[in-house]
């Protein structure tokens, strides 16, 4: 069996982490909340299982594999 290469997009809620500066707990959190390029210190656990996304996901053709591609993500685990 000839094996191929795909790229799987998931989507998933996940528990991230980020060091905010702020002048308090509130100005912290409306910060985090209303930044939607909020990027995070660290994943620290998926909550649920990967739901994958049939658009996105596909698979790799040979010109893919010499140049990468960016998909800007925004907003992780708000859906």
């Amino acid at each position: 069996m000839d094996s191929k290469k795909y790229e799987i997009y998931c989507r998933f809620s996940a528990l991230g982490k980020k060091v905010v500066k702020a002048s308090s707990i509130d100005e912290a959190i409306q910060i985090a909340e209303s930044d939607d390029k909020f990027e995070f210190d660290d994943i620290v656990r998926v909550m649920e299982p990967c739901k994958v996304d049939q658009k996105l996901s596909h698979e790799v053709t040979e010109s893919e594999s010499e140049e990468q591609q960016h998909i800007e993500f925004k907003n992780w685990g708000s859906e």
